[in-house]
């Protein structure tokens, strides 16, 4: 049970990438934060405390701790409480609030969330799936790409999806289309493990788990001494013990198929910079009857059905997608006879 007094709006007034919210670990109950002004904004188990957290094991005291505006920047203090103030998992007196940081209260874990935060969290979300139970998977994902972000990590994905297409998805979001995003072919011998960082110095790079020499990680060592970092995911069917973003297949979210065709939708208008009506209903019912098998044929198709209208057919189409006229109509021709038809 969770009870928060804010003044309504906040959200809205936050500027930047700058911390605007708590979210619970594991759930979607959200805690705005207070209105930028001096005092001490109590979390605790009191009725009078500014945001209230009760736990069934009482783990969370009555004043456990207080938020504080310090100039611009937001910080939480422990307030003598019995079971103490966590950041990251280390106990501490204080803590400033930096964008992903895992708060512990008792048993509970908050969240400090931002824009950017937001929008990768939504962005795991479509990758792993938004049905409750879903929610903790999507919560270690967001923990694992922060430290991936923080370049203290590989980043490992797995699953039967096509994962250079999503590796290629985070790396968009993490860093932009400005800085490289280069596969690693390591084992037709066209680089070196130190050619593929150097091409990849201050963007991704991305390699299968079975190319991955033994020296890999010394030599991302070495390469992420000098800036800029590279940062390295690696993509695996399985990864043993490794924790990973595993992907589930598209196959078992069938009742979901809707929502992450409109997603990849969205993004496709925001990168071609397409109107809104570039994928319309029609569109959308002929992907949701005739499914695409990964979500990397999602993000292809919708971003090439955009194209074809934005620009007003495949003519104008093809050139600015890098494609051949009569690929493309190959390709649209498949795309648009419906599976359902065929005897």
């Amino acid at each position: 049970m969770t009870k928060t007094k804010t003044d309504p709006g906040v959200i809205d007034s936050v500027a930047n990438d700058e911390p605007m919210q708590l979210r619970e670990w594991g759930s979607d109950r959200i805690h705005p934060l207070p209105p930028a002004r001096a005092g001490d904004w109590v979390i605790g188990s009191s009725s009078e405390a500014w945001l209230q957290l009760q736990d069934r094991e009482q783990f969370v005291s009555r004043r456990h701790a207080a938020l504080r505006l310090e100039g611009e920047q937001w910080s939480i203090v422990d307030l003598s409480s019995k079971n103490g103030l966590w950041l990251d998992g280390m106990r501490t007196s204080s803590a400033s609030l930096m964008p992903g940081c895992e708060i512990g209260i008792g048993r509970l874990r908050l969240i400090v969330e931002t824009p950017r935060i937001v929008r990768q969290r939504a962005l795991l979300a479509r990758l792993l799936g938004w049905h409750p139970e879903r929610r903790l998977a999507v919560d270690r994902a967001l923990h694992l790409l922060r430290e991936f972000v923080a370049a203290r990590v590989l980043l490992w994905l797995t699953g039967a999806d096509d994962l250079i297409s999503v590796a290629r998805r985070i790396h968009r979001e993490v860093a932009g289309d400005a800085h490289p995003f280069v596969v690693g072919d390591l084992e037709r011998g066209t680089k070196s493990m130190e050619e593929a960082l150097r091409a990849a110095r201050g963007g991704t790079l991305c390699i299968w788990a079975r190319k991955l020499p033994a020296d890999a990680i010394a030599v991302r060592k070495l390469a992420s001494d000098r800036e800029p970092q590279c940062r390295m995911i690696v993509c695996a069917r399985s990864a043993g013990e490794v924790m990973s973003i595993d992907i589930p297949a598209l196959s078992t979210r069938p009742s979901e198929i809707g929502r992450i065709i409109d997603e990849y939708a969205v993004d496709a208008i925001k990168r071609l910079g397409a109107k809104p009506t570039s994928f319309n209903a029609t569109d959308r019912e002929l992907l949701v009857e005739n499914p695409p098998t990964t979500l990397a044929d999602i993000e292809l198709t919708t971003f090439r059905m955009v194209a074809i209208r934005e620009y007003g057919g495949v003519t104008h189409a093809a050139p600015r997608l890098g494609v051949t006229h009569s690929a493309l109509s190959r390709w649209l021709a498949r795309r648009v006879s419906p599976r359902r038809r065929s005897p």
